[in-house]
């Protein structure tokens, strides 16, 4: 295009196809590291939320842990499996388990 006298040959007009279909070559790669870029972000977000709520759970159980009730029955040795779960249940304000419902870690 440098030496280019206005005059539009056939040459310049398979050079001027080769240079587009470059040119979108270069578009989609391009498009592929704005890509990667935003679920790069995406990801730090989520790791940084996901950081935010640990300490929020930590924070949360300190608060239960000041309360005599909650401490009293952690700290109980007298009480069956079965109790300490209905307990923990009724302290935390959830719903009793229903009769037969094996005992979780998430329930």
């Amino acid at each position: 295009m440098v030496g280019w006298n206005g005059e539009v040959t056939e040459e310049l007009r398979r050079k001027l196809r080769a240079l587009r279909g470059l040119c979108q070559d270069i578009v989609e790669l391009r498009r592929g590291d704005h890509s990667g870029a935003r679920l790069k972000m995406e990801q730090e977000r989520l790791e940084r939320e996901r950081e935010k709520s640990e300490e929020e759970v930590i924070a949360h159980f300190q608060r239960w842990i000041k309360n005599p009730a909650v401490r009293d029955l952690i700290h109980s040795d007298g009480l069956g499996d079965d109790e300490k779960q209905a307990r923990m249940r009724e302290v935390f304000g959830l719903p009793p388990k229903p009769p037969g419902t094996p005992n979780s870690a998430a329930g």
